[in-house]
């Protein structure tokens, strides 16, 4: 599996996606097992997030497997993704790449793909030289002061 773990804060992606149409897509493999960088459920609470803060998120888009061209296909067509301005990838980089050629759209990818691993026995990823990931990892969620 590969290790994911996200490359910026809610605030940051929030801010970043003001004023767009925005869908988001996401993987139930290894973005999901990175303690819900991805997957369907992470990718609808962001996306309720963002509406709540203003950001016109349409559709949330997931497939068991991002780095599998033909699933990625099989939801590109989608008629709300075509409107939106914007995919936010909650996937690796080769998931992301897969995305961005099948939609055709523009894409924004607030996660960085480590490396290649596992999750330990406690569910914990860890890069395949043994070396443990935990910063990152985990859901969008906004941990600015409240005002």
């Amino acid at each position: 599996m590969m290790v994911v773990r996200r490359s910026m804060d809610y605030p940051q992606l929030r801010d970043m996606l003001r004023g767009k149409r925005v869908a988001i897509f996401t993987c139930n493999t290894c973005a999901r097992l990175c303690n819900e960088v991805g997957g369907k459920d992470s990718a609808e609470r962001l996306a309720a997030r963002l509406r709540k803060d203003g950001v016109d998120a349409l559709k949330v888009v997931s497939v068991s497997a991002a780095c599998l061209m033909g699933k990625v296909r099989a939801v590109s067509d989608d008629p709300v993704v075509s409107m939106c301005d914007v995919i936010v990838t909650l996937v690796c980089d080769v998931g992301s790449a897969c995305a961005g050629t099948c939609f055709g759209k523009d894409i924004v990818n607030p996660v960085e793909t480590v490396g290649p691993g596992y999750l330990d026995e406690n569910g914990v990823p860890t890069l395949a030289d043994g070396s443990i990931v935990m910063m990152g990892c985990g859901p969008f969620v906004d941990r600015s002061p409240a005002l």
